[in-house]
């Protein structure tokens, strides 16, 4: 009999179980109209300590705006078994039109926008996934023009990787330490990825840590920046 009621067996794959060379679960990011109870929850309940925190708006880098978007962020973890909850709110002015709230008005409430999973090789694993038909989210071309002046100005000075191919694949770099950095890449929100609108706004996002504990904060400021030149261009 089966385990679970109408489950069908189904033969085993012939394939690797793991091919693209997923690790682990680096962290889970929940959206909230506002965080307070979930951070006193984490502390409280469960013993979790502030591990990391950023706040970015849009009129930080251009002041004067007349719209914008921005957030707050606050990434709460247990020591001992490294497990990160991630935890965003919508910051103002412009409160509406934060990413954060939209994507709680979409969903409806709060809950999860993303989990982000650890690999081994950022570019053989973007690489497999592309070429089994995942699309990810587009990377403005001018955020690679500026990139080698974030590596020197952050103080990383040096990536291992080929310039040119994270442009071609689309993965970010962040991090603050000689030689310690982050890749990162977002999957398409499952509402694109499978071209259904009920699938909702929930994606994934893939790290390769080398070095950096962070979670990407520098890349809020510099997409921004890149979109906000290639408008500009466009219009110029």
């Amino acid at each position: 009999a089966p385990l679970y009621p109408g489950a069908i067996a189904s033969p085993a794959p012939t394939t690797p179980l793991n091919p693209y060379g997923f690790q682990e679960i680096d962290h889970v990011t929940s959206n909230f109209q506002t965080m307070k109870p979930m951070l006193l929850w984490l502390e409280h309940v469960l013993g979790f300590e502030q591990m990391w925190k950023v706040e970015f708006h849009t009129s930080d880098v251009e002041p004067g705006r007349t719209t914008g978007s921005g957030l707050k962020s606050i990434v709460m973890w247990e020591p001992a078994s490294g497990t990160k909850f991630a935890n965003n709110e919508p910051a103002r002015p412009f409160f509406k039109s934060s990413q954060i709230n939209i994507f709680n008005e979409e969903l409806r409430g709060d809950g999860v926008q993303h989990v982000a999973l650890t690999c081994a090789n950022m570019i053989d694993t973007v690489r497999g996934l592309r070429d089994s038909g995942v699309t990810f989210m587009p990377t403005p071309g001018s955020y690679y023009d500026m990139l080698p002046e974030r590596i020197a100005k952050t103080g990383i000075q040096k990536i291992d990787e080929e310039i040119p191919t994270l442009r071609d694949l689309g993965i970010l770099v962040d991090g603050d330490h000689e030689h310690a950095y982050m890749l990162q890449i977002f999957l398409k929100e499952a509402a694109g990825l499978y071209k259904d609108p009920a699938a909702g706004p929930f994606f994934y996002e893939i790290i390769q840590r080398k070095g950096d504990r962070g979670f990407g904060a520098g890349n809020f400021r510099a997409l921004f920046e890149s979109i906000e030149r290639e408008q500009k261009q466009a219009g110029g």
